[in-house]
C-alpha cells in the first residue's frame, strides 16, 4: 500500500493468538489495489470485493488454524477490521461521519442488502442469509461467514443488518453481500452535510 497522505484517516489492528495471526492496515480516504494474503483464499476474495466497493485502502496478512475450524480466522479478521476502522475514524467515535449506510447489490442471480449504524456503541448483528447447504473453497460452509460480521460489530461497536434476499449459488450470494457491506461502509463514513453530528441526542456512544 502506498503511504497515505497526512490528511487521510488511517487505522491498523493486529491479533496474535494460539488460533490466528493477523495484521491489518486500513486507509479510509484513499482507495488502492487491495493487498491481501489470507489462509482462507475465499475470505481474501471477499475482502478484496469489500475494499474495492467501499473505496478503502486495505492491506492484510492473516493466518490461522483453518484446518481445525475456519470460523477462528473469520471472526478474528472481522474483529481486526472493526478495530482498524474505529481507529481510522479517530477520537470522538462517530462525530465526523454520517453513521448510517445502506446498499442493495446484485451479482448475477443473487441479491443482497446491508444496513449499518457505524460506531454507534451498540454492537448488534442481524444475519438473514439462510444458505441451505453448499461448501465453499477451503471446506467452509457459507453460514460460517456470519462469524466474520459478528467479529466486525464487536470490534467496531456497530449495528449491522445483513440479508441475502435470494441467490443462484452461495459464491454469488456471499460476494453480493460483501459488496453491499463495502458500499454501506463508504456511505456511512461520509460526513453529514454541514459537518452536523449524526445524532438527535447530541452524542454518539461510539
Amino acid at each position: 500500500m502506498s503511504p497515505p497522505s497526512a490528511s487521510s484517516r488511517t487505522g491498523s489492528a493486529s491479533r496474535e493468538t494460539r488460533e490466528t495471526s493477523i495484521h491489518l492496515e486500513l486507509v479510509l480516504d484513499e482507495p488502492s489495489v487491495p493487498r491481501v494474503q489470507v489462509d482462507l483464499p475465499f475470505l481474501g476474495h471477499m475482502l478484496e470485493a469489500m475494499a474495492v466497493h467501499g473505496g478503502l485502502g486495505l492491506e492484510i496478512r492473516a493466518g490461522g488454524d483453518v484446518e481445525v475450524d475456519p470460523h477462528h480466522l473469520l471472526e478474528d479478521t472481522g474483529i481486526c477490521l472493526g478495530r482498524a476502522l474505529r481507529e481510522g475514524v479517530g477520537p470522538g467515535g462517530g462525530s465526523a461521519i454520517g453513521r448510517i449506510g445502506h446498499s442493495v447489490v446484485p451479482m448475477d442471480g443473487s441479491l443482497s442488502s446491508c444496513s449499518v449504524d457505524l460506531l454507534c456503541g451498540r454492537p448488534n448483528l442481524v444475519w438473514m442469509a439462510g444458505f441451505a447447504g453448499g461448501i465453499l473453497p477451503g471446506a467452509c460452509r457459507p453460514a460460517e461467514y456470519r462469524h466474520f460480521f459478528k467479529g466486525f460489530v464487536d470490534g467496531s461497536g456497530s449495528t449491522l443488518h445483513l440479508r441475502v434476499l435470494y441467490w443462484d449459488d452461495v459464491h454469488h450470494g456471499l460476494e453480493s453481500l460483501f459488496k453491499a457491506f463495502g458500499r454501506s461502509l463508504a456511505q456511512a463514513l461520509e460526513p453529514m452535510p454541514g459537518g452536523r453530528l449524526a445524532s438527535s441526542k447530541g452524542v454518539i456512544d461510539g
